[in-house]
């Protein structure tokens, strides 16, 4: 057992400075339910050619792809309190699904790194018309490589911990 904090596409690593690129769809399915589909590229800025090293940086630095089913709950009580209520509106619960493949050190094509699913507690405000603020936290479980010191890799199940805060422009 072991313990993932969510790192995917941090600005920078030992790839150097990186911007993530976010592609999203939010569908809803019946009142308060809704199925989030998500695909995340980091991109690689700046300098890619280390000649002194024989190394040339990657251009993009990682890839996630996620699925999920969301609840919003609470929308009747948020209705009579005042509170804007509808889709994407409010405090939920997602149960979700995660892939991420990045490039090994010193190789420019992505690999599988690991695959998680989770529980995730968020809220989402609309910001103006086209505006969207997302926060959340997620727990749940993955399967990362471990390596050893003499260069064997074994998966083992994980403890998968995110907190994010998400920006979006919606249509």
């Amino acid at each position: 057992m072991g313990l993932i904090v969510g790192s995917e596409h941090a600005l920078s690593g030992y790839h150097g400075f990186s911007v993530p690129v976010f592609a999203g769809l939010e569908q809803l399915l019946a009142p308060g339910w809704t199925l989030t589909l998500n695909g995340t590229s980091s991109w690689h800025v700046g300098r890619r050619t280390f000649p002194g090293l024989g190394y040339q940086a990657p251009l993009v630095t990682q890839l996630s792809f996620d699925a999920g089913i969301r609840h919003y709950y609470h929308q009747a009580r948020r209705q009579e309190r005042g509170y804007r209520t509808g889709p994407y509106e409010g405090p939920y619960v997602d149960l979700q699904t995660r892939t991420i493949f990045s490039p090994a050190a010193r190789q420019t094509q992505l690999n599988y790194q690991y695959s998680s699913v989770g529980l995730v507690w968020g809220v989402q405000r609309r910001l103006g018309g086209r505006g969207l603020l997302d926060a959340y936290l997620s727990g749940g479980l993955a399967n990362p490589a471990i390596f050893r010191y003499e260069g064997s890799a074994q998966r083992r199940l994980g403890l998968s911990l995110e907190a994010g805060v998400k920006l979006s422009l919606t249509r």
